[in-house]
């Protein structure tokens, strides 16, 4: 698999997948992947990439509504099914210095490995331990799945697996940046 730092999901529709693959192929690589409407890929800056796809939604450029989801990852892993939850304690560790007291919520995305992850168990541990590691810095975390000030993301390709930090902020100025 190639290096990212990007998943773009497409919404279903006829040559969705090459249109968007093309129109964002000045702003950095897509490649295909082997799950259905789902691109992975990589960009030098990941504000400008964000900031054309929202200028292209304002021109009402026809490629820019068959975007459905864009995650920005900032450390990517390979796993087993076995190691899945402890490398995600490794994994957001870091994130928890560039968070502040409030609330939050972690989300596993998994694609690949059905039947072998569960998901549900995989979610509480990670956020289990990033409220611990929270509290050993002195910032208090809750869990807020209606109103987060911070959503910690992993999203799983086959046995790789995407980490990433999104903000309130960066969730608002880009409405398409957000986990499932």
């Amino acid at each position: 698999m190639q290096q990212w730092n990007l998943i773009v999901t497409v919404v279903p529709g006829p040559h969705h997948i090459h249109d968007v693959r093309s129109s964002l192929g000045y702003l950095g690589h897509f490649w295909l992947t082997s799950f259905r409407d789902v691109l992975i890929g990589w960009t030098d800056d990941t504000q400008t990439l964000l900031q054309a796809i929202t200028e292209a939604r304002e021109k009402d450029k026809r490629w820019s509504h068959m975007i459905g989801r864009v995650i920005p990852v900032q450390n990517v892993f390979f796993f087993t099914a076995d190691s899945l939850t402890e490398q995600l304690k490794r994994a957001v560790a870091p994130l928890v210095k560039e968070m502040q007291s409030g609330r939050f919520y972690f989300r596993l995305e998994r694609r690949g490995m059905a039947g072998q992850i569960p998901s549900q168990e995989v979610e509480q541990a990670v956020a289990a331990h990033l409220v611990s590691l929270a509290d050993d810095k002195d910032i208090e975390l809750t869990t807020d799945f209606e109103d987060p000030d911070f959503v910690v993301a992993a999203e799983t390709i086959g046995n790789e697996c995407g980490v990433c930090l999104l903000t309130r902020e960066l969730m608002k100025q880009f409405p398409f940046v957000r986990p499932k």
